[in-house]
């Protein structure tokens, strides 16, 4: 008899146990689904259609500036555009941008879609995570004159994580907006470049029937010698820009150096050099309407060797 006292005695502690977590986990539920229901009504009161950029500056743009918190150089990435291709630049090299994920953004940015106001503030803390160094600065400019220019400022993601905080120099507020240019929200080179070597974007995509003449040579002393194009060397892709310029190169002896001839004469050269890093090259193309400059793995280096040689 005592015994079943005591296992009621416990099995009533288990219920309430049960029930309290039970409940706990409804009124957080209730909650939850609560704040869905405020924020739609808020949204619906304060909500706008707009593009983030006007439409017929689009076409305009010909640069932009990405950048997180303060703008630290390793942070911090340029694209500009020329002669309808664009580039990431820095100090020392040009670097081609796939232009298709380029021009993605750009649609992206003259979208119209939904934005819910938040606050009247700038200032307000909606924008910001933890501090000004989480917020991703967007510059575009719309002329080749440097003032011209627009920011727009993407702070966190709202609790849901579906939503993210933006304001600008066009609204004086701060407003929502959907998470669908979060990808583009980087200042990773490797995200905005053109992979490969041997630049598609600036010729087109060619293959070893398209070349005419091939000529190689790895001894400044020795004259080029004629090869035939291995068709793999088409399909190397690079490490990134270049942080030397060729002329800070010059005065180092190349490693390696080849040139090849289209059909259409077109006739772009590379020189590879050894970098001051070990395992890392630097090849320098000229493609005589633009000079490019990229960062190579020792891995590739040799695999142009051994392709070429």
């Amino acid at each position: 008899m005592l015994f079943s006292k005591e296992r009621k005695s416990k099995l009533d502690k288990a219920d309430k146990i049960n029930i309290i977590l039970f409940c706990s986990a409804s009124l957080l539920l209730f909650f939850y689904v609560l704040s869905f229901f405020k924020t739609s009504d808020r949204t619906k009161k304060d909500s706008l259609k707009s593009e983030l950029i006007n439409e017929k500056y689009g076409s305009k743009i010909c640069a932009f500036e990405f950048s997180k918190g303060s703008g630290q150089e390793d942070q911090s990435l340029r694209l500009v555009k020329e002669n309808d291709l664009w580039f990431i630049k820095n100090k020392k090299n040009y670097l081609p941008a796939d232009r298709k994920i380029v021009e993605t953004f750009i649609n992206e940015l003259i979208k119209v879609r939904n934005m819910y106001k938040i606050s009247d503030k700038k200032s307000s803390d909606f924008l910001f995570s933890e501090s000004e160094r989480d917020v991703f600065h967007l510059r575009y400019f719309y002329s080749q004159n440097k003032e011209d220019f627009f920011d727009i400022y993407f702070g966190d993601h709202d609790f849901s994580g579906s939503l993210r905080y933006i304001t600008s120099g066009k609204f004086n507020a701060i407003y929502e907006i959907d998470t669908a240019l979060d990808i583009y929200l980087t200042s990773s080179v490797q995200f905005w470049s053109e992979k490969y070597i041997i630049s598609r974007e600036i010729l087109g995509k060619i293959n070893s029937k398209d070349i005419q003449t091939f000529y190689v040579k790895n001894d400044l002393d020795s004259p080029f010698i004629k090869k035939d194009f291995p068709e793999k060397l088409l399909e190397l892709r690079h490490g990134g820009i270049a942080d030397k310029s060729l002329t800070e190169m010059n005065d180092r002896d190349v490693e390696l150096e080849f040139y090849f001839e289209l059909g259409n004469k077109t006739s772009p050269s590379f020189k590879i050099f050894k970098s001051d890093n070990e395992g890392v090259y630097y090849i320098f193309a000229d493609y005589k309407t633009f000079k490019t400059g990229y960062k190579i793995s020792s891995w590739t280096y040799k695999s142009i060797s051994d392709m070429i040689l």
